[in-house]
């Protein structure tokens, strides 16, 4: 992880903890960890942003890459259609 990565992390992992239920501040945290390679911690927080609004069809995509970069498969193809849905 570069320092930028770990900066933008800090920054959005703060956002979610003061306004919890923000979900573009848990999506923000996701998608940072997503392209740090932190895809476990990522999935949480795209869960998390899909638990507040289930409409969030690029948190669906992301959750679903992250579960396939950790080779869950199964999970992947079910978190893709429930957002294609």
């Amino acid at each position: 992880m570069t320092p930028a990565q770990a900066e933008r992390i800090a920054q959005f992992r703060k956002m979610a903890q003061d306004d919890p239920d923000n979900e573009l501040g848990h999506f923000g945290l996701g998608k940072a960890l997503l392209e740090a390679g932190e895809f476990a911690e990522a999935t949480a927080a795209f869960e998390r942003a899909l638990a507040l609004n289930p409409e969030f069809s690029k948190a669906y995509q992301y959750l679903g890459e992250c579960y396939a970069r950790l080779e869950q498969r199964e999970k992947a193809l079910e978190v893709l259609r429930r957002g294609y849905e």
